[in-house]
């Protein structure tokens, strides 16, 4: 008996003709904006954290706001929108902070925050003009109640995050902290008072990271009290897994460390549409994205032919040295994209 007998509908999981001319718009953009000698002019300049004048340009593009609702200056459009202008970043290795301030500080907000959050923080993402970042990780090790010893007691921050992938550059941080001895998440702005920031370097020319020490720095919690990792739960496996592989993998997630795993390579801009879970490499745990750029690259392999004569990342390093060979990257063909992580 074949399925149509049996009555079961064909289903098709192909893009809307609305989300692939959204899809060809904002590569001919792309192409336009960020051709790989813009994106090498980052890489090569140790201190320019990533182009400013291109995020500017994608803010009036609205892309940073396509799932922020109207009522707070976004698009209003949706996830599968927001993976399709992601997969073209990824195509191009944008040089912009779009996955820590898209991804995450805006997902939180509209997940957790409260109406004046929401206002506040909505809008000035849509428009380009914050940055944000993830603060979780303390060091070595996978993200628990038991690891984070950064503490909240009275509205002041004390502790330190490290490695922070855009901490050097971002406006606002979303901090994983313990308030009478739960963890929450706290929205911290990193232009305050009581922030240091130390630049770090990593295995990934492509993302910034810092050491972040925090000394009675102003901090707002976001969401309940103590409610910090079942926050980041939904956040980071939901989110990461719906963009990176669809809805099996997200039915797929298996907790925190998972969702972490899924959003370095989210981070990197690229989403798949294959079907399967991101499998966890080996080394030490860092905070998201920071390790190396494992991604499929407009739906190719690192290492495939990205329209010209050279594979698109070797292009970006070194030509004797393949950023693939020399960080141990690898990607199964089969929708798992797993390496090695960068030592702490």
């Amino acid at each position: 008996m074949d399925r149509r007998s049996r009555g079961w509908a064909d289903m098709n999981f192909d893009f809307s003709d609305d989300q692939k001319f959204l899809k060809g718009e904002a590569r001919k953009f792309l192409e336009a904006n960020c051709p790989t000698t813009r994106v090498r002019k980052v890489l090569d300049d140790e201190a320019k954290g990533y182009d400013a004048d291109l995020w500017k340009a994608v803010a009036g593009q609205g892309w940073l706001g396509a799932a922020i609702p109207e009522e707070f200056g976004g698009l209003g459009l949706g996830h599968l929108e927001l993976c399709v202008i992601a997969e073209e970043l990824g195509r191009a290795v944008a040089p912009i902070p779009f996955a820590s301030t898209v991804y995450i500080l805006a997902e939180a907000v509209m997940l957790a925050g409260s109406d004046a959050q929401k206002a506040d923080l909505l809008p000035k993402i849509a428009g380009g003009e914050v940055i944000g970042c993830l603060a979780t990780s303390e060091g070595p090790g996978a993200v628990s109640a038991a690891t984070v010893q950064a503490v909240v007691e009275g509205g002041k921050l004390t502790g330190a995050k490290v490695p922070v992938t855009d901490g050097d550059i971002a406006d606002v941080a979303i901090v994983l902290a313990k308030e009478g001895g739960k963890p929450g998440l706290f929205l911290v702005d990193l232009t305050g008072a009581g922030v240091a920031r130390e630049a770090m370097k990593t295995l990934d020319p492509t993302r910034d990271a810092a050491k972040l020490t925090f000394s009675g720095a102003a901090a707002v919690r976001l969401g309940g009290a103590g409610e910090g990792l079942d926050l980041l739960e939904p956040l980071l496996v939901g989110l990461a897994l719906e963009a990176q592989v669809g809805p099996q993998g997200l039915r797929a997630g298996r907790g925190i460390e998972d969702g972490l795993d899924a959003l370095e390579v989210g981070l990197a801009g690229a989403t798949t549409r294959h079907r399967g879970r991101v499998r966890r490499g080996g080394g030490c745990p860092t905070d998201v994205g920071v390790h190396v750029r494992q991604v499929v690259l407009g739906g190719r392999p690192s290492g495939a032919d990205a329209g010209g004569g050279e594979p698109l990342l070797e292009q970006l390093v070194d030509p004797a040295e393949p950023l693939g060979r020399r960080l141990g990257a690898t990607d199964r063909g089969d929708g798992d994209v797993g390496g090695h992580r960068a030592p702490q």
